[in-house]
């Protein structure tokens, strides 16, 4: 079997199943796990796997999502209606973790978390994102 070849079955197999262990693989392709290593480590070069102890994670070929900036702008009604039906759900004494480097739903949502503070005496809010941190 070509290099190539390999590889592209490589890929076939980690993107099935989202994630696989290295002697799993080695196993399926018939060839030595110093051998996948090398075929992971291309592919991770090439940005659709991760590489992990053991094994390796799908990313994807980049196409799945569009990028982030086309996500915030599209359907921001959808997303304003999610942020306020999400800060119905806070009650006193909660934390709320904001990760918005994923997800553009999250955007929206500390705009709308004055009208928790109106409704409740305790929350916590918590961000790495700088972005939502100013809202």
């Amino acid at each position: 079997m070509l290099v190539e070849e390999r590889r592209q079955k490589v890929l076939e197999l980690v993107g099935r199943r989202g994630f696989i262990a290295l002697a799993d693989l080695a196993q399926a392709m018939e060839a030595s796990e110093s051998t996948i290593r090398r075929d992971l480590e291309h592919l991770h070069q090439q940005g659709v796997i991760k590489r992990t102890h053991g094994g390796a994670i799908f990313l994807g070929d980049g196409l799945t999502l569009p990028a982030l900036e086309e996500r915030t702008g599209s359907q921001v009604e959808e997303k304003k209606a999610i942020a306020r039906a999400t800060v119905n759900l806070v009650e006193n004494g909660d934390a709320i973790l904001l990760d918005g480097r994923l997800s553009p739903t999250v955007c929206p949502l500390p705009t709308c978390l004055p009208a928790v503070a109106r409704r409740i005496s305790s929350c916590w809010a918590v961000t790495c994102t700088r972005g939502l941190a100013w809202r």
